[in-house]
């Protein structure tokens, strides 16, 4: 069975992330923000008929969705030059192995930085997608993808999970809570056990019918498609509906 994962950044990583984000951090050599530039790339499959997808995302606004018309259509707005995103893609034996990454770089930036990242893959072949989160919000509207496995590490910021959609497998979910809200939106056409620990914050279900410490709904095991979800929270509220309810506070 498949796997959702997400990691947890422990609350020191507030201070340098804001410090980060506003370009005021003193160690090492310093570089300026220059030209703001936006740039359009594009993946082809290739012939790939599976894909694993690698995207580490440094510092900044992210969204990922589904319905490309390539494997990867991505529009990446910048204006750090050392920011510029590293694209690479091979194809071996029917699986394409694509990573996206934003350069590291142990230089502190002086002004106000901008790094937006949207975006879309294809629809057409599975994909097991690892997203591995820095600082900064993250916007996933992943129910169209046809997903064999999802692992997000979540870094500081907000991140939004939505896996709404119609789904043919199984996808076993674990988010392990990182600093900020995290939303998660699950399918109501699918079978799902929700397990999920208490961390700094509060953690809101809806839509799910709690016993013994599991959430489950009315048609886990029977369905066509069952999600195993295990979040670990972390630092900051947490907020898990399924889709067509309504999430309330608790």
């Amino acid at each position: 069975m498949s796997g959702i994962r997400v990691k947890l950044v422990a609350p020191s990583a507030l201070v340098a992330a804001a410090a980060l984000m506003s370009g005021c951090m003193c160690c090492g050599s310093e570089v300026d923000v220059g030209e703001l530039v936006t740039e359009t790339r594009t993946v082809e499959l290739l012939g790939a008929t599976a894909v694993e997808v690698d995207l580490d995302l440094g510092v900044g606004k992210f969204t990922v969705a589904g319905g490309s018309g390539p494997l990867m259509t991505g529009e990446f707005t910048y204006n750090v030059p050392e920011w510029k995103p590293e694209i690479e893609y091979a194809v071996e034996g029917g699986v394409g192995r694509l990573k996206v990454a934003q350069p590291s770089t142990k230089k502190s930036v002086r002004g106000n930085t901008k790094n937006e990242w949207t975006i879309a893959f294809t629809n057409d072949v599975p994909i097991a997608l690892n997203i591995d989160m820095g600082v900064g919000n993250a916007d996933m509207e992943l129910g169209d993808l046809a997903l064999s496995r999802l692992n997000v590490d979540q870094g500081v910021g907000n991140t939004v999970i939505d896996l709404s959609g119609n789904w043919e497998t199984d996808l076993a979910v674990l988010i392990d809570g990182g600093v900020g809200n995290t939303k998660l939106i699950l399918p109501d056409s699918v079978g799902i056990r929700l397990v999920s620990d208490t961390g700094i914050g509060k953690t809101t279900v809806t839509g799910l019918k709690k016993e013994g410490g599991v959430y489950t709904n009315g048609v886990y095991g029977e369905a066509a498609a069952n999600f195993d979800v295990k979040i670990n929270a972390g630092v900051g509220n947490v907020t898990i509906a399924v889709s067509g309810t309504r999430a309330a506070s608790a």
